[in-house]
């Protein structure tokens, strides 16, 4: 077990897809069980971040956003407050081909980084703010962002900002594949099945 938190975002209103994203077919069941599945064998608490009362059927504890409409980051701030442990891992519900090999491996590498407050992977120059770890000493400068209403996520962690808390790994292969493929669209969710179909 890693000693962190493990968190699912699933409080998008999934726009794009049509339908809510975290409950689609994934590889076993939704794409959320799935998730569920792999964090519950890495982490010692998992929490879902959202307002759907289907959440609660999953029995893990389930955090609305202190701020509504916030997007991402205003989950992670609440989730930030609310783990028990320093780091969150942040896990976008949409992600077909997520694996504990991609987590555990940014959590080792991340790790080697004396002090580094985010580890987040870098896929072919893109980083990937939705599988990412923070610690909670990230809060002040996270709910600054709120508050200024920058939310976009790859905003507020590009290199730099916040000032020396990012680390970036570069992740290839697989661990690049489970990493970087989400779903947003009915296409691109169909080209997804098709992978471990």
């Amino acid at each position: 077990m890693l000693p962190a938190t493990g968190v699912v975002l699933a409080g998008g209103r999934s726009r794009r897809m049509g339908r809510d994203k975290a409950f689609l077919p994934g590889r076993e069941k939704t794409l959320l069980e799935d998730t569920l599945k792999v964090l519950s064998g890495l982490f010692p608490e998992v929490l879902l971040s959202g307002g759907d009362p289907r959440l609660a059927a999953y029995g893990y504890r389930v955090l609305a956003d202190e701020v509504p409409d916030q997007g991402p980051l205003g989950g992670l701030c609440t989730v930030l407050k609310a783990a028990a442990y320093d780091y969150v891992f942040l896990a976008a519900c949409d992600l077909p081909l997520f694996s504990a090999a991609a987590v555990s491996e940014l959590w080792l590498r991340g790790r080697e980084t004396p002090g580094a407050l985010a580890f987040i992977p870098k896929t072919t120059g893109l980083t990937h703010p939705l599988h990412a770890f923070y610690h909670r000493d990230l809060l002040p400068a996270l709910e600054d962002n709120l508050r200024r209403g920058q939310l976009k996520m790859r905003q507020v962690f590009a290199a730099g900002s916040p000032a020396d808390v990012l680390c970036l790994a570069p992740f290839t292969g697989e661990l690049a594949a489970a990493i970087s493929t989400n779903v947003n669209t009915p296409q691109e969710w169909a080209a997804a099945r098709a992978l471990f179909s």
